[in-house]
């Protein structure tokens, strides 16, 4: 029998359970007036695990030992909005200011795209150094997100031409390459090794303690 629990409504102690949850194991505070945000974003956990309320659902994690469940929490409530070079005010920054101080330094550069979402932040970076940096065969950049389905999406960097949008046609042309054409619209990847002699290297991992 399914249980329907589009229904279920999130008391104030349930909501103080998992906002506490979400901060031990992410450091997600959740302020209060998220309750609805919360609810909403959860529903479907409760409707596919076909649990009956809330109360339910945080014994479920709690006797989880995989901890598969409070992972998919973690994603549940991340907010992953992202795109290609967005903010161009700060690469104008980095080419402006940091690259400068960066090659004068001559020391090998090491960078962490913390909270890098589905990948968008640290392939325009890497993109970005190629074009400008002149020592961008010594560039290292750590790419972590709390949510591991956007680390997947990362990992996997396949995008489709509205996500490319942002992307300046001269790395169009150069950086990125068709992965498969479907019937209704293209895909394409970052291609790094076109990029550059020795193109940035990128590397994922999670940013869960």
């Amino acid at each position: 029998m399914t249980i329907r629990a589009v229904s279920a409504e999130l008391s104030d102690d349930q909501f103080r359970q998992i906002k506490d949850l979400l901060y031990q194991t992410s450091g997600i505070n959740l302020k209060p007036g998220k309750e609805n945000l919360v609810k909403n974003r959860l529903t479907n956990r409760l409707r596919t695990l076909q649990l009956a309320d809330f109360d339910a659902y945080l014994c479920y994690i709690a006797e989880d030992e995989s901890r598969a469940e409070l992972i998919t929490l973690v994603d549940a409530m991340t907010t992953n909005k992202t795109s290609f070079f967005r903010e161009q005010p700060h690469f104008d920054y980095i080419s402006n200011y940091l690259i400068p101080a960066w090659a004068a330094a001559g020391r090998p550069l090491r960078i962490w795209s913390a909270g890098c979402s589905s990948g968008e932040e640290p392939y325009s970076l890497a993109m970005h150094l190629c074009e400008h940096y002149p020592h961008s065969d010594d560039v290292r950049i750590l790419a972590t997100d709390l949510s591991d389905t956007a680390l997947k999406t990362a990992r996997e960097a396949t995008y489709t031409d509205a996500q490319l949008a942002d992307v300046p046609a001269r790395f169009k042309h150069t950086n990125i390459s068709l992965r498969e054409r479907a019937k209704t619209r293209s895909r394409w990847r970052p291609n790094p090794v076109a990029w550059c002699t020795s193109p940035p290297s990128t590397s994922w991992a999670s940013g869960r303690c």
